[in-house]
């Protein structure tokens, strides 16, 4: 995926999370796990309160659990864990389907905005 897809993924992950600036698990609700598993992997530690950090913990997951990988993919791992899109596939009317579902729609929603705008720009 590439920088400008990823970083509207992060913007239609932050829209479906909802969560508040302050929130204990930060904008993008990293856990605790995906914060030791960051950490293990990098040997950085990550304030999940930031949006900057919580940003580059979403970067690094999909680099690292998500190469090559679709919205709706990274979307459903991101939410269950690295096999969260099997887990989506066998409940597709479940919690991390649904969820995938939603970010994807965003995702494709800012996407088409955002071409929209460029084409305008370029008339």
């Amino acid at each position: 995926m590439t920088a400008y897809a990823l970083s509207l993924l992060a913007a239609a992950i932050l829209a479906v999370e909802g969560a508040p600036q302050g929130h204990h698990d930060g904008p993008l609700q990293i856990t605790a796990v995906m914060r030791q598993d960051y950490h293990r992997h990098t040997g950085r530690r990550v304030n999940v309160r930031s949006r900057d950090d919580s940003v580059r913990v979403l970067e690094w997951y999909a680099g690292h659990y998500c190469r090559g990988a679709d919205a709706w993919t990274i979307a459903a791992r991101w939410n269950a864990g690295p096999d969260g899109d099997r887990q989506a596939h066998r409940k597709p009317r479940g919690r991390v389907a649904d969820y995938a579902n939603r970010v994807e729609n965003v995702f494709w929603s800012m996407a088409k905005r955002d071409l929209a705008y460029q084409e305008r720009m370029l008339r």
